[in-house]
């Protein structure tokens, strides 16, 4: 049995032909299942795939919520105790998610930074420095904006240090 139908999907609002696979009748209630032939969906996947999208956009909602207010309590940290100086001029080189990274320092902040006397933590496509104690905060908060600064040696430079104050 041909009929048609206006469906939800690719052609919102066109007549598509459907094909009745079942019919059944229980009492006065007449309940068909159908397939369109363009598409082979049931009308009710439509129902199915809206539902999934829905869940999957609050579970996205839900996730961006939680980044942001991680990124504001973060932001919060930052902005009170950044020890970052507009004057200096020193790259400092690190690995951070796969990439080289650089942060410019004044000699002492470099000397500190290599001592361990201050971190670095990541917002917002910046990196800042701030002392310890903030850093570990931060690490508390979320691990993923602080970059482990020690990571960049390897097995064979161990036995061989580069020096930290070499530029290139």
């Amino acid at each position: 049995m041909q009929a048609q139908r206006r469906l939800k999907g690719p052609a919102v609002g066109i007549l598509h032909p459907i094909k009745i696979i079942r019919e059944e009748t229980i009492g006065h209630n007449r309940r068909l299942e159908a397939k369109c032939h363009w598409t082979g969906r049931t009308p009710c996947a439509n129902r199915k795939n809206k539902k999934q999208a829905d869940t999957a956009r609050k579970r996205k909602q839900e996730e961006d919520r939680r980044r942001r207010q991680l990124n504001r309590e973060i932001k919060a940290i930052v902005s009170k105790h950044r020890m970052n100086d507009a004057a200096a001029e020193i790259p400092r080189n690190f690995m951070y998610r796969g990439r080289i990274r650089k942060i410019n320092l004044t000699p002492v902040q470099l000397k500190a930074l290599n001592a361990g006397g201050v971190g670095v933590v990541y917002l917002s496509g910046g990196y800042h420095l701030l002392a310890p104690e903030h850093v570990e905060a931060v690490r508390k908060l979320s691990g993923d904006h602080v970059p482990d600064l020690a990571a960049g040696a390897s097995e064979d430079e161990k036995g061989f240090p580069v020096p930290d104050d070499l530029i290139w």
